[in-house]
């Protein structure tokens, strides 16, 4: 793009300065000083614009590997808390189960023992006893 912005100007100078005014023309690319002046300006802004846009683009792609290296772990962390809570909510619902199931136990327990009597002790009795429990 430079290249051709320089090639056009030294085209146009070439045309535009001809007669008195071609003693303006200086250098081997005959055209005015001012416009070389210009020409070397562009061509520094454009070379420190294309060094800090390849700087900006390693420091983008570098981000980019540290973000890629997150990522699995990121995903491994988030499904192991998922499916660990999935499990401990199945382990709770089990739990309130067995906790009544127990609850209902002790309670036909406690109703056994207060309707046991001393004779059901005696050997002979041992299957009425163990009804009982």
């Amino acid at each position: 793009m430079l290249s051709t912005i320089e090639k056009q100007s030294k085209e146009l100078c070439g045309k535009l300065y001809t007669g008195e005014i071609s003693k303006y023309l200086v250098g081997a690319d005959k055209i005015p000083e001012y416009l070389t002046n210009f020409i070397e300006g562009m061509r520094r802004q454009s070379e420190d614009f294309r060094l800090s846009s390849v700087r900006q683009l390693r420091d983008a792609s570098q981000n980019l590997v540290n973000v890629c290296q997150i990522i699995p772990l990121a995903i491994f962390s988030y499904l192991g808390r998922k499916f660990t809570a999935l499990i401990h909510r199945g382990l709770d619902s089990e739990d309130k189960k067995f906790r009544k199931i127990k609850q209902d136990d002790d309670e036909q327990k406690e109703k056994h023992l207060k309707c046991f009597r001393p004779n059901l002790e005696n050997p002979a009795n041992k299957s009425a006893t163990l009804e009982l429990n």
